[in-house]
């Protein structure tokens, strides 16, 4: 294991965290349950972080999928328009099944749709 001294002088290791803090708890001095506790609760934020990142791609995939349909709408162009919210359904559709894999995202009742004017 490297030192917190030999991490820090080499920018290329900033970003591996897990090694930082090792490194820090190793120089701390931090008895091995605490160790683990931290080592621990670091990889449940970084799993977090990723699922956050994963799911915002996936958000932005579908608003993308969304606005391409209603170009293609505007161009009168219907089978286009129709691939594009089929494709999307299928990227929304397979976000939401993620989702529930782990059932971080349950329903208390249905979607309710509404009409409103567009902006």
């Amino acid at each position: 294991m490297s030192t917190l001294a030999d991490l820090l002088s080499d920018p290329a290791t900033w970003t591996d965290r897990t090694a930082l803090v090792a490194a820090i708890v190793a120089d701390l001095g931090v008895d091995d349950a605490v160790a683990r506790t931290i080592a621990a609760r670091l990889a449940e934020t970084e799993l977090t972080q990723q699922r956050r990142r994963q799911v915002t791609e996936a958000g932005d995939d579908v608003v993308q999928g969304l606005t391409a349909a209603v170009y293609a709408l505007e161009l009168d162009d219907r089978p286009r328009a129709e691939t594009y919210l089929r494709q999307t359904l299928y990227v929304a559709s397979e976000l939401v099944t993620e989702l529930n894999a782990d059932r971080a995202f349950l329903r208390s009742a249905p979607a309710h749709l509404t009409t409103r004017q567009a902006v």
